[in-house]
């Protein structure tokens, strides 16, 4: 071989070492620089994304925390179950004994628990709950509506979705069945409501009362029936149709003292016996008067109902922690849709 043949040879294996260094070292090294650019490219705009919502993060933190107040008062309007104690419970307060708002639960189901929703979605978050409880009743046209507006405005989330309503017009009654939806969410961090149900099932001498109840008063009063109580009484009320010509149409009053509503509805007067005294409230009004011994008498002068539109009603609301007995005798109320009714009551309390 002669050296110029060498030289081309040379010359050759010399590229080739290039060639070869290029393919297999520089340019991996130069995929991966550009690689490593484009990540360091993309990891500043990241940066600087951050950086711009850091400059916003005390705002954050308060929408995040005005969010989750509005969540918790959501979720509060909930019930964290839908156990039958509280079922039972809801059911009874729709009772009402009588008056104008008369209404009687005649039969109640309970059904089981659905849920139909869980907020989060992955199994840790919320269940949201329902059930219907079916309800079939007879009550007064008022008290259906109040029936109404207490599920409307229930502490807890629920709706009326279907109604019926047949009315006897011989008896002014009203009959029928609504069904009531409840809804519930549940959580690990939600406490259920309970119910006090631990009550007396039954008494020694049914004559005596039993527990905490107020013992029988045997009275001079119960030989007529409270008549005495129409001549000589501690205080009297007086109700008419709120339309009358002659005054209010309820007026509570004690010696020349009165208090008196001209609101064509059911009021509720609240009568409370404390410390020798008995006071009586019409809203913000107040009638207050002596309680000499151990009895107070009041005298209920009513009347018969005018038309359908006459509504006027009282609820008399009694808190007596006292010894003293109440005696109530009431005259000339309506029969069919008396004016007059008691509504929540401590102490002893006879109504003629």
């Amino acid at each position: 071989m002669n050296k110029s043949t060498i030289k081309l040879l040379l010359v050759i294996l010399a590229v080739a070492i290039l060639g070869a260094t290029y393919m297999y070292v520089f340019k991996p090294k130069q995929e991966d620089t550009n690689t490593v650019k484009a990540e360091a490219d993309e990891l500043e705009a990241r940066y600087n994304e951050l950086n711009a919502e850091k400059a916003h993060e005390a705002e954050y933190k308060a929408e995040i925390e005005e969010n989750n107040k509005a969540f918790d008062e959501i979720i509060a309007y909930y019930p964290a179950d839908l156990n039958q104690e509280t079922e039972t419970m809801f059911v009874k307060s729709l009772n009402k004994e009588k008056g104008v708002d008369k209404m009687d639960v005649l039969n109640a189901t309970f059904s089981e628990d659905q849920v139909f929703y869980t907020l989060g979605g992955d199994g840790s978050g919320y269940e949201c709950i329902t059930n219907t409880i079916p309800i079939s009743y007879e009550g007064s046209y008022e008290g259906i509506k109040s029936l109404i507006d207490y599920v409307d405005g229930y502490k807890y989330r629920m709706n009326i979705s279907s109604m019926s309503i047949a009315y006897n017009s011989q008896e002014d009654i009203y009959t029928g069945s609504v069904i009531v939806n409840q809804y519930a969410i549940g959580g690990e961090d939600r406490v259920p409501d309970t119910v006090d149900v631990d009550v007396p099932k039954g008494v020694t001498n049914i004559f005596l009362g039993g527990g905490n109840a107020p013992k029988p008063t045997s009275s001079s009063h119960d030989e007529d029936e409270g008549e005495d109580i129409v001549s000589n009484h501690d205080a009297s009320i007086v109700l008419n149709n709120a339309a009358n010509d002659t005054g209010d149409g309820i007026i509570v009053s004690a010696g020349t003292t009165d208090i008196s509503s001209a609101d064509n509805k059911l009021v509720s007067v609240d009568l409370e016996i404390a410390d020798g005294k008995a006071v009586f409230s019409i809203g913000s009004e107040e009638l207050e008067c002596d309680v000499d011994g151990n009895s107070f008498t009041i005298y209920v002068e009513s009347s018969e109902r005018v038309d359908g539109d006459d509504k006027n009603g009282v609820k008399l609301n009694i808190s007596n922690d006292t010894d003293v007995a109440v005696f109530i005798k009431v005259v000339d109320d309506d029969s069919d849709s008396p004016r007059f009714s008691v509504g929540s009551k401590s102490g002893t309390v006879k109504v003629y």
